[in-house]
């Protein structure tokens, strides 16, 4: 290999291939936030320009000097390339985030890589190349050629596009962050303007490239712009950790109402992944939701859709997204799922009549057995069984307090108490309590006096039988005729009422779960 030429300025090249080390290294600890692993290639392909570049000027043979030029060329295109799939990563710009996209930003930095590795053999790159000593220094000196200035073309478009974009999507962000759109610019400037120089042949500091050196300050600014906005920190955690943990689904649109961006619950909501989502109008994904907007498209609105293979119903919410002209720009759209809270209230409503229906039988015996007490005509056998049965009912009725107190008490269900059910105690009430309604019904009912043991919460139980039974003197035969019993069944106690009645067709069974 051949010999080097350092000197007192290559402590600043090194300095900049340090520094872009440094960056990588930082955003290497910054993922997955957003944009980090695009930034972490940005400055990866920064450093191998700054390695590359070293090696070619402070060689002096011309044979390495041609090898190190093409490691330059290297990071060069790669760091324009991932230039700009960091600002399409970062800025989220999900339309041109696709594999298609990023093929056709790679096609001429491909081609021109090729003929810089067989730079030898073509004069596409350059008319001539050889090595000229200036200020001491062995220095490559190249004459370009037509294949040049469309890289360089591209690079500059690349830059000041990606700058562009990058200063856009920082204007839509809140007034403090709106304030780095100052260095950001200073930073693009500054590259620009050190690669024009050098380019141009118009560099006050001739043979000295100041790009790579460039990049010193540009690593401090953006030094600058982690520590004072949050550039790469704040911003981008909190989206990530936000926006995708969120267990509500929100999907962003723009103001065509095309599909830009979603996390992974609406993923889950529309059953489909955002390589299929994302960049398709929101009418071919989400029909049911583009009507909504497209007849409110000035406003916004909260309303409850329901859809889906099941059927599921969410909370609607849609929300403008306005520019700093105060322009809608697009829509945020965010989805909450309220099936369960629905049937939650759906049961709570039902379970509320039903208590009410339960009090009222008892309610009704104690008012009418209380106006035969106030009856003088009155025998002392009728006043007892009245007064009994006011005590029966007035029982009953504290139990279902108790029962619903104890309810609201409860978390879950695993911390209701089970004991053993006196089942035949439980009969024997009960038969009681609907005395009058079985008199009335002229019911028979048969049970057995022995009952199986079985856990459980007896108030409960208590008036499930109560139901059952008060159905089946309602519903059954004329006279209803009600058995009662119990079967033992894999360690579990089937209890049963079975009456003389019609029963249910299967269309009703369908509904015996509903209200009433």
């Amino acid at each position: 290999m051949g010999l080097w030429q350092f000197n007192y300025v290559s402590i600043f090249y090194f300095a900049a291939l340090t520094m872009s080390l440094i960056s990588a290294f930082r955003a290497v600890k910054l993922q997955p936030v957003r944009g980090a692993k695009e930034f972490f290639l940005l400055c990866a392909s920064i450093s191998i320009w700054c390695a590359g570049y070293i090696l070619n000027f402070y060689n002096t043979e011309l044979y390495w000097k041609l090898i190190f030029l093409r490691v330059e060329y290297l990071g060069i295109i790669l760091s324009t390339y991932f230039w700009l799939i960091f600002i399409i990563s970062y800025t989220n710009y999900e339309s041109l985030h696709n594999r298609r996209a990023f093929i056709l930003l790679a096609v001429i930095p491909v081609i021109a890589y090729i003929f810089v590795l067989t730079v030898n053999h073509n004069h596409f790159f350059y008319n001539a190349y050889s090595v000229v000593k200036v200020n001491g220094l062995v220095v490559f000196r190249k004459q370009y050629a037509f294949g040049f200035y469309i890289l360089i073309t591209y690079i500059y478009l690349s830059v000041i596009i990606g700058g562009l974009l990058l200063l856009h999507s920082v204007q839509q962000m809140p007034a403090q962050q709106r304030k780095q759109a100052l260095p950001i610019a200073l930073i693009i400037f500054v590259i620009l303007l050190s690669n024009i120089l050098f380019v141009l042949k118009i560099n006050p500091f001739d043979p000295y490239d100041l790009t790579p050196v460039s990049f010193v300050f540009i690593g401090i600014g953006f030094s600058f712009l982690n520590y004072r906005y949050d550039f790469l920190d704040v911003v981008p955690i909190a989206y990530n950790q936000i926006f995708r943990s969120v267990n509500s689904g929100i999907i962003i649109i723009d103001k065509r109402q095309y599909i830009i961006e979603l996390n992974p619950y609406a993923e889950k909501i529309l059953s489909r992944s955002s390589e299929n989502i994302l960049g398709k109008p929101l009418k071919t994904i989400f029909p049911e939701c583009s009507e909504i907007i497209v007849n409110n498209e000035d406003s916004d609105l909260k309303t409850e859709l329901r859809f889906g293979k099941d059927l599921r119903t969410y909370s609607l919410n849609i929300s403008s997204i306005k520019n700093i002209n105060g322009n809608i720009s697009g829509k945020i759209i965010m989805l909450y799922d309220i099936t369960d809270l629905k049937n939650a209230l759906d049961d709570l409503e039902t379970y509320a009549h039903t208590v009410a229906h339960d009090l009222k039988n008892p309610l009704g015996s104690l008012i009418g057995f209380s106006e035969i007490l106030e009856d003088d005509d009155v025998t002392d056998e009728l006043k007892a069984e009245s007064i009994g049965i006011i005590k029966s009912s007035s029982s009953q009725m504290v139990q279902i307090v108790n029962g619903l107190l104890l309810l609201a008490s409860v978390r879950r269900i695993e911390d209701i108490k089970l004991s053993r059910i006196d089942t035949k105690s439980i009969i024997d009430k009960l038969l009681f309590r609907l005395n009058n309604q079985i008199t009335e019904r002229c019911g028979i009912i048969h049970y057995p006096k022995v009952w199986p043991d079985a856990q459980g919460y007896e108030p409960w139980i208590e008036e499930v039988w109560a139901n059952y039974i008060s159905n089946a003197l309602k519903y059954g035969g004329t006279p209803p005729e009600i058995t009662l019993g119990a079967d033992k069944l894999n360690g579990y106690i089937k209890f049963w009422v079975k009456d003389n009645g019609i029963g249910l067709s299967t269309d009703d069974q369908k509904k015996l779960f509903k209200e009433f």
